[in-house]
């Protein structure tokens, strides 16, 4: 049995999230992706069940079945914290989704709680793209909250900082979008 919720209403500025959220599929990390030398330690299967949760609770979530969601993003957490550590990059991918999670079932105190957490590891992180990807979270969470003004303002900042890494590293390799997508890869 699942928790009735109110249809979410985005306002029409909002409706940006939706590209975002599609860039985002394409720029979050894999744990082969994040900074490797936090992972030397860890071995491959860890890597694939983090992963593997991340995909499942993607998949649920469409399904709109967020109680199991909401499950399968606490494995990843619960993954990544025991393998990489509770401060490692690639946990903040997994507190946002479940934060997010939780938003979507209108219980925001859990996630502030939440993304609090992932803000710390976004902020503390070697990756530049973490603070964006932090702020697109927390983007839909507080369109979650119909408080679409802030909302429009946390996508704008996402979208400024998103800009800067993506022209810095066309500059850096300046020789075109293949070796842009290699250099940003790297970041």
């Amino acid at each position: 049995m699942g928790i009735a919720l109110k249809p979410r209403r985005y306002c029409p500025t909002i409706r940006v999230l939706v590209t975002f959220a599609a860039f985002l599929a394409v720029a979050e990390p894999s744990a082969a992706q994040t900074n490797r030398s936090e992972f030397k330690s860890t071995t491959r299967e860890a890597a694939l069940a983090y992963q593997r949760f991340i995909e499942d609770g993607a998949r649920f979530n469409s399904l709109g079945d967020l109680r199991n969601a909401e499950a399968a993003y606490r494995r990843a957490v619960v993954t990544c914290q025991s393998h990489y550590g509770e401060n490692a990059s690639l946990c903040g991918n997994a507190l946002n989704r479940l934060g997010l999670e939780m938003s979507n079932q209108g219980r925001f105190e859990d996630a502030d709680n939440v993304f609090g957490t992932a803000n710390i590891l976004a902020q503390n992180s070697a990756s530049p793209f973490d603070i964006p990807r932090y702020l697109v979270y927390r983007a839909m969470d507080t369109s979650n909250r119909e408080n679409f003004d802030r909302a429009r303002l946390l996508i704008l900042t996402a979208n400024k900082r998103y800009s800067v890494l993506i022209k810095a590293a066309i500059n850096a390799t300046g020789s075109g979008e293949v070796d842009a997508k290699q250099r940003l890869n790297s970041i």
